[in-house]
């Protein structure tokens, strides 16, 4: 459950609420300065530019957070598994490989990447169309986060039984 849901679905928002409105303000207040016209006017196309290295950067990142956030949740249990009378150490390893699966873990890292192309698109999208005045991009950069939320909840709702057969 942690490696199929929980991880993917919390770096996607803490992602997205941290990396996605920065990408939204940076690209917003290039526009409010008129720096994307600049762009466009040396023949240098905004979205290669400024648009596909945060793609990439989103595609790439994002699946290795949530293997680092599958890792941690697994010595987190590990942690809390020790602490209690019930359970040792050499137990909780054993019971590690019934009860994760290969498939489980790579289908929540594919999460990701498809969660990192959301926050890229949508947050991109939302800072190259905002308005011209500076309380536009604070507006704008809201409004990514809160559809990058949303987003992600969707495309969860749609790659889970894709991905695991539920």
């Amino acid at each position: 459950m942690m490696c199929r849901e929980l991880s993917p679905v919390l770096v996607a928002f803490v992602v997205a609420a941290r990396a996605g409105s920065a990408m939204t303000a940076e690209i917003g207040t290039m526009k409010v300065t008129e720096q994307i016209d600049a762009l466009r006017a040396l023949a240098t196309s905004p979205v290669d530019f400024l648009v596909a290295p945060r793609y990439i950067a989103c595609i790439v990142m994002v699946p290795i957070l949530v293997f680092m956030g599958d890792v941690i949740g697994v010595l987190g249990g590990y942690l809390m598994a020790v602490t209690t009378p019930y359970l040792n150490a050499a137990d909780y390893f054993a019971y590690i490989p019934g009860g994760l699966e290969m498939t489980t873990i790579v289908g929540g890292v594919a999460k990701g990447v498809f969660f990192g192309m959301i926050i890229a698109l949508v947050s991109c999208h939302q800072g190259l169309n905002c308005g011209m005045a500076s309380e536009a991009v604070g507006k704008a950069t809201t409004r990514a986060v809160v559809y990058c939320i949303m987003l992600v909840y969707a495309a969860d709702l749609l790659l889970a039984p894709i991905l695991f057969q539920v």
